[in-house]
C-alpha cells in the first residue's frame, strides 16, 4: 500500500465515523434518550443557579454532590 492510498483510506475512515457519529446524535434526538427525560422544574432550577453566586460551592465528594443534588 502506497502512501497516498493509506492516506486515501484514513480520511475515508475518518468521513465515516463522524457520519456514524451524526447518525447516532440524529436517532438520539428522533427517539427518546436511554436515559429518560428531565423534569421541567430540575432543569429549570439548575439553570437559574448556574447563573446565580449560590452556584460557587466546593464538593468534598460524589457523596456530598449527590446530596445537594437530592436537595433539589
Amino acid at each position: 500500500m502506497t502512501h497516498a492510498q493509506a492516506t486515501t483510506l484514513t480520511k475515508r475512515v475518518q468521513t465515516l465515523h463522524r457520519e456514524v457519529a451524526l447518525l447516532r446524535s440524529f436517532l438520539i434526538g428522533v427517539t427518546h434518550d436511554p436515559e429518560g427525560d428531565y423534569r421541567q422544574s430540575f432543569v429549570k432550577t439548575i439553570r437559574r443557579r448556574t447563573v446565580s453566586s449560590e452556584s460557587r460551592q466546593r464538593f468534598l465528594g460524589k457523596e456530598a454532590f449527590l446530596a445537594e443534588l437530592k436537595k433539589i
